[in-house]
């Protein structure tokens, strides 16, 4: 599938101009991530453990973050325990991304605007899901 196929995908334009953060601590993921998200119109920026995440959205509140269940070791539990003490909250779309195909939307905290995906996923998905978070 080219870079046509999710560049043209309908939920595309959704995230033109959109600030994203992606948090994920394999840099070669982070940067695919990157590379997709800004071919669609994306403003991204990048973390690479739940430290530099919660320095990112303080610094700024993105649209969209783009969240490793497990970044840099840490579970995803403790990730959405420390959205949570955010001042003022993370209000946000999250797409929550994972290997692990136990982590479903079932097992995370109830959060609005919340979905998953499963690595390995083509571009194409990435722009789908997140495209069909944000308003």
């Amino acid at each position: 599938m080219g870079t046509a196929a999710f560049r043209d995908h309908p939920f595309a334009r959704r995230i033109v101009g959109k600030r994203v953060l992606v948090a994920e601590d394999d840099a070669d993921i982070r940067k695919m991530l990157t590379i997709v998200l800004e071919a669609v119109g994306a403003v991204v920026s990048e973390a690479g453990s739940l430290r530099q995440t919660v320095a990112r959205l303080q610094e700024s509140a993105p649209d969209a973050l783009i969240l490793d269940w497990n970044l840099g070791g840490t579970t995803g539990d403790r990730l959405f325990a420390e959205l949570a003490t955010l001042s003022p909250p993370f209000a946000g779309s999250i797409l929550v991304i994972s290997g692990d195909q136990r982590v479903t939307t079932a097992v995370l905290p109830k959060t609005p605007r919340t979905v998953v995906l499963l690595k390995p996923f083509l571009p194409v998905h990435l722009v789908a899901a997140l495209g069909g978070l944000l308003p």
